[in-house]
């Protein structure tokens, strides 16, 4: 099951050339502190027992032109079909960022246009999240910053690979777009995390009822699998 998994006018791209640490080990919470005066969804309503190559949504953007499906996976048959969700990343909405990849060819040919302030939505079964890009990068395919996927941020990370015109051939780098979030119910994960008191599920029932208080070991799992997953993808050509 996956847990929830700048300029105007011309595209501003970094180049980064220093090697990201690898993160610590992640210490484990038994509570979730969030909020619930705001729109949320919870964890359990959401059906994430996803098959590797199956279709959980869409990837769109008027601004670059981008309307394709979102898979599941990040084999090349996954990216193949479309847009792919790496497997050890966030669903959109969690508490942690979403990573998809895609051709540079095909799905995310629209990237070669990217501009700071363009948006781009994903389109889930349980709604609906739109982000803004706010930095758009070009990072070597083995210094990608592996301890963003476990960090309590608001984004969204897209890549493909870079530059757009070479067919056909090896590239060593690979063009991010990190996309700050603008819209859609945040998740609340009631299945890893004991939760406030009052967060009812969609059929008005309090998720905690008759529940024991619990602790996550989601995020340590995801640290331990998501080097060898990332850096397998961030190998693959176009």
């Amino acid at each position: 099951m996956v847990i929830a998994v700048a300029v105007t006018g011309a595209v501003l791209i970094k180049k980064s050339t220093q090697k990201k640490p690898e993160p610590e080990p992640a210490t484990k919470t038994s509570t979730l502190p969030v909020s619930t005066t705001s729109p949320y969804v919870v964890l359990s309503d959401i059906d994430t027992n996803f098959r590797i190559k199956q279709i959980i949504g869409r990837v769109v953007s008027d601004d670059m032109g981008i309307n394709c499906s979102l898979v599941f996976g990040t084999t090349e048959e996954c990216l193949n079909i479309g847009a792919g969700l790496h497997r050890t990343s966030s669903i959109p909405g969690y508490s942690t960022p979403p990573i998809i990849a895609g051709h540079c060819l095909t799905v995310f040919k629209g990237f070669e246009k990217a501009e700071i302030g363009m948006t781009i939505t994903l389109q889930m079964p349980y709604g609906d999240y739109t982000y803004r890009i706010s930095e758009i990068k070009v990072i070597n395919k083995d210094d990608f910053d592996f301890a963003v996927i476990r960090e309590p941020i608001k984004q969204a990370i897209f890549y493909t690979c870079y530059p757009f015109d070479h067919i056909n051939s090896p590239k060593e780098d690979r063009l991010f777009l990190y996309c700050d979030y603008i819209s859609g119910d945040r998740i609340i994960d009631d299945i890893n995390f004991t939760v406030p008191a009052d967060v009812t599920n969609k059929a008005g029932k309090l998720v905690n009822e008759g529940k024991t208080e619990r602790s996550s070991e989601k995020t340590s799992q995801i640290v331990e699998n998501v080097k060898e997953s990332i850096s397998k993808d961030l190998t693959k050509p176009n």
